[in-house]
């Protein structure tokens, strides 16, 4: 029997987690949990030490059936947050599809089976009918394949640069300017059909980066149609550049420019691409980004055909 349990995670330990991820070097964004927890209240797990004798390890199936779906704030009525051994989050985006990240095991539990069991627990809250999409690092993919049934379908690759202020001259009918409240809808049906399954409570935070701290989310119109979007969030160094989404490649250029437009000529920029973006990857190129790592998109349970040619940048390598 292990030392320890797996339960819902409250929006503190989310924090914690994302604590945990830039120790790590992931560099998340400094209001990320926010957003991420917004997503799916009941769809992130930690494991913790066992306490007492009154405390008992439970299976995947057992945390699946009773979970509590909680709600936003910082009041923990489990174990104490330096219990903590590791983290995963499990999110539902409707009854078709759900996503798995922000995997996290303390450097000195791993080994434990800490990661395995906290892995069924996450497969196991989306079940048999819903598509699972994980961004996994390339030496792991082969296990998520093996022991959990993940097909690869693209790569990710982490991009930086140092875009300096550019202020690239747009051709003639096309513009790109900040989010507002008269595009939401022209964002929601991008987004939707980008990620091919709804968020709203996730774009309703990721939509407002901060804008007092570098964030902002810009829309590009092309013709006087909304033809893409794209948030830039302010990190633990730096900036990551995610959506990206644009349904033209010029709408992709003009909107990274328009993004990195504000940023000062010594700060860094990340954003991951996917491979199959092949208009994108010689853009990258062609302003000398730098490739910094490479994750594996799986999914299991079926296809989850994105239009990955229109994907500039990926949201999050967290929540998809």
């Amino acid at each position: 029997m292990p030392e320890f349990l797996v339960e819902p995670m409250t929006r503190r330990s989310v924090q914690l987690t994302l604590d945990w991820a830039a120790r790590e070097g992931w560099n998340p964004g400094i209001h990320d949990a926010d957003a991420f927890f917004a997503a799916d209240p009941g769809g992130f797990f930690r494991a913790t030490l066992l306490q007492g004798s009154d405390k008992q390890a439970v299976t995947a199936l057992e945390i699946s059936r009773t979970a509590p779906e909680r709600q936003a704030g910082f009041d923990d009525g489990g174990p104490d947050d330096s219990m903590m051994l590791g983290a995963i989050s499990s999110v539902a985006y409707g009854d078709r599809f759900g996503f798995i990240g922000l995997f996290i095991v303390d450097p000195s539990h791993r080994g434990r089976r800490v990661g395995k069991v906290l892995a069924e627990a996450a497969l196991e809250r989306l079940g048999t009918q819903r598509v699972i999409g994980v961004d996994g690092v390339l030496q792991k993919a082969g296990q998520y394949k093996s022991i959990f049934g993940f097909e690869h379908a693209w790569t990710n690759i982490r991009h930086e640069c140092q875009p300096g202020g550019d202020k690239a001259q747009l051709p003639p009918g096309i513009e790109c300017v900040p989010l507002a409240q008269n595009h939401l809808d022209a964002v929601q049906a991008i987004d939707l059909e980008m990620f091919m399954a709804p968020r709203p409570e996730f774009l309703r935070r990721w939509l407002s980066p901060s804008p007092h701290e570098g964030g902002r989310a810009m829309v590009c119109v092309e013709d006087g149609i909304v033809n893409g979007y794209g948030v830039i969030r302010p990190c633990v160094t730096g900036f990551k550049i995610g959506p990206l989404f644009a349904r033209t490649p010029r709408a992709g250029r003009a909107l990274y420019h328009a993004l990195t437009a504000h940023i000062a000529l010594d700060t860094r920029v990340w954003m991951d691409i996917p491979d199959v973006n092949f208009e994108a990857m010689a853009f990258a190129q062609s302003l000398g980004m730098r490739e910094c790592f490479r994750t594996a998109r799986m999914y299991r349970g079926g296809e989850w055909p994105l239009p990955a040619r229109h994907i500039w940048g990926v949201t999050s390598l967290e929540l998809g």
